[in-house]
C-alpha cells in the first residue's frame, strides 16, 4: 500500500503542476504552501486508516 500511496502523490503532482494540463482545465500550479497544506491535511488521515486497520482488518 505505502508504494501505491507514493506513486498516486508523484502522479497527482505531476498532473497538477504540468502547465500543459493547468492550460487544458484553466488552474494554475500550487504553490509550496498550498501544496504543504494539501500534505498536512492529507498524512493524518493515511495514518489513520493504517492504525484503523490494524486494530479491525477487512479480512
Amino acid at each position: 500500500p505505502a508504494i501505491g500511496i507514493v506513486v498516486v502523490v508523484i502522479l497527482q503532482c505531476l498532473f497538477s503542476q504540468w502547465s500543459m494540463m493547468n492550460q487544458v482545465f484553466d488552474t494554475t500550479p500550487l504553490t509550496f504552501i498550498q501544496a504543504l497544506i494539501c500534505i498536512g491535511v492529507g498524512l493524518p488521515v493515511v495514518f489513520i486508516a493504517f492504525i484503523l486497520q490494524r486494530f479491525d482488518p477487512l479480512n
